[in-house]
């Protein structure tokens, strides 16, 4: 499975998510799972086009966590 950050893709979404810039959109282009994140940026998850916009997000262990922007 492989999530799309720009013109890069990424083998989990937890890369993608760690690569990703404040404000970007992350495309998945298939179901993905994680652990759950502690994040201080702002991201879009998307399904990406001609995927079938079903791709979903699975999380194993925790949620999200949203830390203070600076």
């Amino acid at each position: 499975m492989w999530r799309k950050l720009r013109k890069n893709e990424y083998p989990t979404l937890d890369e993608a998510v760690e690569a990703a810039e404040d404000g970007a959109t992350i495309e998945l282009l298939a179901d993905a799972t994680t652990k759950g994140w502690n994040l201080t940026k702002s991201l879009t998850i998307t399904s990406a086009p001609g995927s079938g916009g079903k791709a979903t997000v699975t999380f194993e262990k925790d949620g999200i966590a949203c830390g203070a922007r600076h």
